[in-house]
């Protein structure tokens, strides 16, 4: 005998039934899966309408898929009562996003990456919400009269001219960096080899 725990540990195919008690969706799954929304298919509210069938590994969970689709067969093709789209069995582990979307995310987030390296200026309605993000964060008074008791008499180190440490110092890695472009080939001209003209 299975328990729910022991189930939702270990792949299965799952089927919906609805209220007349006629199947309408097969699915592969594991963990909560049959009991959450499905390719635009919501799962039944009423959980004793979702039949789940333990199986020993992911290969048999689709082959069970298969099977259940085969035996009900599909409504799209008028073979039967399921609206499954396609024969079962094809499916992915985990969440699937298709190559287009990728491409898309990745430039996304690279062009973000990039504009907030590059510092793009942010537009005036940017600075608006900005500006009232900040508002809604603003502390009591209590607390602004802790930090300015807290601050007080301290004052804040220049870091500029003699003050800073590291004044009239090389930064720290320039020797590094005279090692490494000693070694690279150069052209007939002295660039790198990578350098443009």
């Amino acid at each position: 005998m299975f328990t729910m725990d022991s189930v939702l540990k270990t792949f299965y195919s799952y089927l919906w039934v609805r209220k007349n008690e006629q199947p309408w969706y097969v699915g592969k799954g594991t963990g909560n899966r049959a009991f959450q929304r499905s390719k635009g298919h919501w799962a039944p509210k009423d959980r004793s309408r979702i039949f789940v069938f333990p199986q020993d590994s992911e290969a048999d969970a689709f082959q069970s898929e298969k099977d259940l689709i085969a035996l009900f067969g599909r409504k799209d093709l008028g073979t039967g009562c399921l609206y499954n789209r396609t024969e079962g069995g094809e499916g992915v582990s985990g969440p699937y996003i298709s190559t287009p979307k990728r491409v898309r995310a990745t430039i996304e987030n690279l062009k973000k990456a990039t504009d907030a390296i590059r510092g793009v200026p942010k537009t005036i309605e940017q600075r608006r919400l900005n500006s009232e993000a900040q508002k809604r964060l603003a502390h009591s008074k209590e607390w602004g009269q802790h930090i300015s008791a807290a601050k007080t008499g301290k004052s804040v180190p220049k870091l500029r001219g003699a003050n800073n440490a590291r004044w009239g110092k090389p930064p720290a890695n320039v020797d590094a960096l005279r090692k490494i472009n000693a070694s690279r080939p150069r052209d007939a001209q002295g660039r790198f080899f990578h350098d443009k003209p």
